[in-house]
């Protein structure tokens, strides 16, 4: 398993490099409610 989340996790970097991967924005939760 932690061999499988590296070979992703390099993946996704040599994608992003390229230019062919895209991370989602990410939204940050507000400090306090309304």
């Amino acid at each position: 398993m932690e061999t499988t989340t590296e070979l992703v996790n390099r993946t996704k970097d040599i994608m992003l490099q390229k230019g062919i991967y895209y991370r989602p924005p990410t939204i940050q939760p507000p400090d306090r409610s309304n």
